[in-house]
């Protein structure tokens, strides 16, 4: 005999604490605590916080989540005893499948965050190049940061992360260009175009210590020397306010003029041998559009990483070492595999020219 609504009382251990109802779907966090799955996902987007004690939760996806098949049995048990009875809040009787299954392990190494971090078994290794393709992949296509949003918890990381946003500017830029550089001249070399310098120098026995500094720098556009103060700067003294305004004047001052010459140096590398008419009204906004995205990944990338790590370590700002080592260090591995997505890109580009 079918219950009435008005009749039946839902126990309040089967309700969920974040939506009044109760559970269809419920999950336990790291923290013990049981909530309905979708809604409590939604909730992190908010709140880096587990909902019932505020307590900071360890990791940016808000750690693993396993069923809670003792409350989903309960409420099976429940709904069989008030047969008919619909539970407030739920829009049908259908329950989704991902409340009986684990998260497996691959999933938690797939993680943005985890294909950043090196070391590990050899697999591990080889499914976190992977995990950093897709991420190039995704990077091309989007100026939208391809991490997780992650928010600092301590003074201390808010600045790290302050400082992880300015080298990574710079350092995205370098990395985005040995990218660059070096799918677009090892294309040219094994189209006969050009030869592969710096390995050409091999051939000249006049080339100098000069010549081969050149060509390294114009291959790969390390770290500039002239940012090393400011990124210093903001280490050291970035509490004061003054001192703020110097480096923020400092980057956008330096910026335009690294990021042309960076494109410059691009479009070269692509337009090798062709009309310098053609070359600038094609290719120059594609080289600026791409060295600009370069910047905007490497930003995200660094800072998002060096608060990240300074969080995990639970250090001071004159520990920050580590953080910073690994905002380099995701930066080194997403950023070579976008330029050389966007060189090849470019390449397409100038044979479609050339079929035409």
């Amino acid at each position: 005999m079918d219950s009435n609504p008005m009749d039946v009382h839902e126990p309040e251990w089967l309700l969920c604490p974040l939506t009044a109802c109760m559970f269809r779907e419920p999950v336990v966090n790291i923290f013990g605590n049981t909530y309905e799955r979708d809604i409590y996902q939604e909730a992190l987007k908010h709140r880096l916080v587990d909902p019932l004690t505020n307590q900071p939760l360890p990791r940016p996806d808000g750690g693993p989540l396993l069923p809670n098949r003792s409350v989903r049995s309960a409420v099976e048990s429940f709904l069989q005893q008030h047969k008919g009875y619909l539970p407030r809040g739920w829009p049908s009787f259908d329950v989704p499948t991902s409340a009986v299954q684990l998260e497996t392990t691959l999933s938690f190494v797939n993680n943005d965050w985890e294909n950043l971090e090196g070391g590990g078994p050899k697999r591990l290794r080889l499914q976190r190049v992977a995990g950093c393709l897709k991420l190039a992949a995704r990077a091309l296509f989007s100026l939208r940061p391809v991490l997780p949003e992650y928010d600092p918890r301590t003074d201390a990381s808010r600045h790290i992360q302050r400082v992880g946003s300015v080298l990574g500017m710079s350092l995205g830029l370098s990395m985005g260009r040995m990218g660059w550089a070096l799918c677009a001249r090892l294309m040219g070399a094994l189209a006969g175009r050009r030869p592969l310098a710096p390995v050409s120098l091999l051939a000249r026995p006049d080339a100098t210590g000069c010549d081969w500094l050149r060509a390294v720098y114009r291959l790969t556009l390390p770290l500039p020397l002239e940012w090393l103060h400011v990124i210093l700067g903001r280490l050291l003294l970035g509490r004061f306010v003054l001192v703020r305004l110097l480096v923020k004047e400092a980057v956008w001052a330096k910026l335009p003029q690294n990021i042309f010459y960076a494109a410059n140096l691009c479009k070269e590398e692509v337009t090798y041998g062709m009309p310098q008419e053609l070359c600038e009204y094609l290719f120059m906004p594609i080289a600026l559009a791409s060295c600009i995205h370069f910047v905007v990944l490497g930003r995200e990338i660094a800072q998002k990483c060096a608060a990240k790590k300074h969080d995990e370590m639970q250090a001071t700002e004159w520990r920050a070492t580590q953080s910073l080592w690994a905002a380099v260090v995701g930066t080194m591995k997403v950023l070579p595999l976008t330029g050389a997505m966007y060189s090849f890109a470019a390449l397409l580009v100038r044979a479609a020219v050339f079929t035409i």
